[in-house]
């Protein structure tokens, strides 16, 4: 542990001192932290990554992954909204700002987000699950219920937990 330690924190130090390093470098190293569950460093290595280059999803998708092992759901939303703005398309970055929105309390934004996806989707379960989930907090219990037997119309086998 020691020397994973050391040798991420010789990596950080080298990096910013040698500023021309490429995206790549701070990708892959930030991948190394990730797999050695070295998260501070590959949130601090991905967001370096980010910022030389915008344009790799996977860079966004590690740091959400990192907020929410984190509990940091703010960041978490943070990175679906720079995502996003880069990769509008990706229905994922949506689920995943829902769910955040969800963890801190915010119903209505998680509610919104998990319908437009529906919207572009109608056939995507963990929207309807998630819709389900927060009509429920909302106490819309007429929607929550409308949302949960959609879910269970795409999907009938799987067993849902709904709250």
């Amino acid at each position: 542990m020691k020397k994973i330690f050391i040798f991420l924190f010789a990596m950080i130090t080298f990096l910013t001192l040698f500023s021309n390093q490429t995206k790549l470098d701070y990708y892959k190293l930030g991948t190394k932290a990730w797999d050695n569950k070295q998260f501070f460093y590959a949130l601090k290595l991905l967001e370096k990554a980010i910022e030389v280059n915008p344009m790799d999803i996977r860079d966004y998708k590690k740091l959400i992954s990192i907020s929410f092992l984190d509990k940091e759901y703010e960041d978490a939303v943070k990175y679906c909204n720079q995502a996003i703005h880069y990769f509008p398309l990706d229905l994922n970055l949506y689920l995943y700002r829902a769910d955040a929105y969800k963890m801190l309390g915010e119903f209505e934004k998680s509610l919104n987000n998990f319908k437009l996806i529906i919207e572009i989707t109608p056939n995507y379960e963990a929207a309807f699950t998630g819709a389900a989930t927060a009509s429920y907090f909302l106490e819309n219990y007429d929607d929550a219920l409308y949302y949960a037997n959609k879910a269970i119309e795409l999907n009938p086998t799987k067993i849902y937990r709904i709250i």
